[in-house]
């Protein structure tokens, strides 16, 4: 399922001190599944996992940022492309498709399609996280 929700990063730093990156809805999120052992490393399989030191990401004043636009919908485009590849397009069924999953009605899968603004609030609202992606930008030709 394709959440709808700020995601936070953290790193995740394995027994075996392997660190590996991990998104996760909300940091009690992160915290709740770490304390059940509910994350794996993706690594070696270690399930006693922790949050690894990070650093900050402070920019010195006049400093260019990192990424610049080009980069940006580079970055964009493969999310959107990942989406594609490995996520069913529901269309216009989605609000319907996204609950029969969420209620069990339905085999869990990832899906994508089109909802309106008042559709997705109302998902919201049932405790149906989704993200938008946005609209689809124009094909290359």
């Amino acid at each position: 399922m394709i959440y709808n929700s700020i995601m936070i990063k953290y790193d995740i730093k394995c027994s075996n001190d392997h660190i590996y990156e991990s998104w996760f809805d909300s940091s009690s999120r992160c915290a709740e599944l770490l304390k059940d052992n509910a994350l794996e490393c993706p690594i070696c399989g270690d399930m006693n996992n922790s949050k690894a030191l990070m650093a900050p990401s402070i920019s010195k004043k006049n400093e260019a940022p990192k990424s610049d636009y080009k980069q940006a919908s580079e970055d964009r485009q493969a999310f959107v492309d990942w989406v594609e590849t490995n996520c069913d397009d529901v269309g216009e069924d989605f609000p319907e498709e996204v609950r029969s999953i969420h209620y069990g009605e339905k085999e869990s899968r990832n899906i994508y399609g089109t909802t309106t603004a008042q559709e997705a609030e109302e998902l919201k609202e049932e405790g149906i996280d989704i993200i938008n992606i946005g609209s689809r930008p124009p094909t290359k030709q």
